[in-house]
């Protein structure tokens, strides 16, 4: 793994999100619980982000945000993580880093593990989302990763 391999996965991970926000903005009245789990994946990143950066966030991790909160929330954590692996060293990836849970006991990972943690915790809620928008008669985003990869390369084409 190397730093695109991330960077592409972290812009797979913010269009993920946008798919989710879309189709919950579509619904009459968005699931309560789905709402909490697309806000639970944002505050989590930041929570991460504040372990990773300097910058100061200081999240609730069980805080519900509305609709526009999170699409506000999931730029910024784009453009930050945008900003962040632009001046990432390749050999960063397998230094381990010190940080604390929530429980303020000590850990140390190694960065890509931390990465790797991010980009997985995100799809686990998203499917438990869809289920959500679905039983609530909604209709559930396709936010499948080949599907992005599909979208990014039809992009490419169209600007050809």
């Amino acid at each position: 793994m190397d730093i695109v391999y991330f960077k592409k996965v972290f812009e797979y991970d913010h269009w993920a999100n946008e798919k989710v926000l879309a189709a919950l903005e579509a619904m009459p009245v968005p699931p309560e619980e789905a709402m909490k789990k697309i806000s639970h994946i944002l505050m989590a990143k930041s929570v991460w982000l504040t372990r990773l950066t300097t910058i100061g966030f200081t999240p609730e991790l069980n805080k519900t945000l509305t609709i526009s909160e999170c699409r506000k929330l999931n730029g910024e954590l784009k453009a930050i993580f945008d900003g962040y692996f632009a001046g990432l060293p390749e050999e960063k990836l397998s230094v381990k880093i010190a940080y604390k849970n929530l429980k303020g006991e000590g850990y140390e990972s190694f960065l890509s593990d931390i990465l790797t943690q991010l980009m997985t915790h995100g799809p686990y809620h998203r499917g438990q989302i869809a289920s959500l928008i679905k039983k609530a008669g909604g209709t559930p985003p396709s936010t499948d990763y080949i599907g992005f990869v599909r979208e990014q390369e039809n992009e490419k084409v169209d600007k050809s």
